[in-house]
């Protein structure tokens, strides 16, 4: 037999890491953002700073 106390049930999303669909959301724009933003740095410096560097033999 058990003897772990019963939750009850509003009690269990919040102990077992849910997240609202919002947060989410949210989340994962801020994310993709990111990236979007270091793909574009990368092929700025891509295409005005590597060819100088790198073959300017």
């Amino acid at each position: 037999m058990s003897t772990a106390p019963a939750r009850a049930p509003e009690a269990i999303g919040k102990s077992t890491g849910v997240k609202s669909p919002m947060k989410v959301a949210l989340t994962a724009s801020a994310g993709a953002t990111i990236e979007w933003y270091d793909f574009f740095i990368y092929g700025a410096a891509a295409a005005l700073v590597f060819p100088q560097l790198f073959l300017s033999g």
